[in-house]
């Protein structure tokens, strides 16, 4: 980017932009990027993934996004409803079946490994930080409803009909093939 220009800021920006130019012509709003922010597996406290922790989940809830996906971290996670960098609703249990989006909330979804090439193990959460334990179940990060890695290939499927936006983690069988990242100890 041009000097003195933040990285994230720009990625704002620029989704900004798109949004209100389209936004208007669109039922659900779906941003796809690569690294995530709310990963439970070895990035999830990256410098910067804290960054855009802070930088990216309120100014998504204010354009009204729907649904993050994400990747670069290769596990699974489903985030609760969050809004403005916090869960939105304190009740909502962790790995509930359907979840009904209100006004700013906002789901983040961290995709696995299609190809099977490659799978990171999920991280504990860090008791004191950014991304620490959900109280509702402490092995989580707070931010996720569902944190999974089972060194399965797997794909996002996302599907909409009617009004509903859907979003399925679809198994893709075993790999029983040797697992680069596995066998380097992480």
């Amino acid at each position: 980017g041009a000097a003195g220009v933040d990285a994230d800021e720009a990625h704002i920006d620029y989704i900004t932009d798109v949004i209100e130019e389209h936004g208007a012509d669109a039922k659900h709003t779906v941003l796809v990027y690569h690294h995530a922010i709310y990963s439970p597996a070895a990035h999830a406290n990256d410098g910067d993934a804290q960054k855009r922790r802070r930088d990216f989940p309120t100014a998504f809830s204010e354009l009204g996004v729907d649904l993050v996906l994400q990747g670069h971290d290769h596990s699974y996670s489903r985030s609760y409803l969050i809004r403005n960098g916090q869960k939105a609703d304190p009740a909502e249990q962790p790995a509930a079946d359907s979840v009904f989006q209100g006004p700013g909330g906002v789901v983040y979804v961290t995709a696995n490994s299609a190809s099977g090439s490659k799978y990171y193990d999920l991280s504990d959460p860090i008791v004191g930080s950014d991304f620490g334990p959900d109280p509702l179940n402490p092995d989580n990060h707070w931010a996720n409803s569902v944190e999974n890695q089972e060194h399965v290939r797997s794909y996002i499927k996302v599907s909409v009909r009617d009004e509903h936006l859907t979003v399925e983690n679809i198994r893709s069988g075993t790999c029983e093939a040797p697992n680069a990242a596995v066998e380097l100890g992480r």
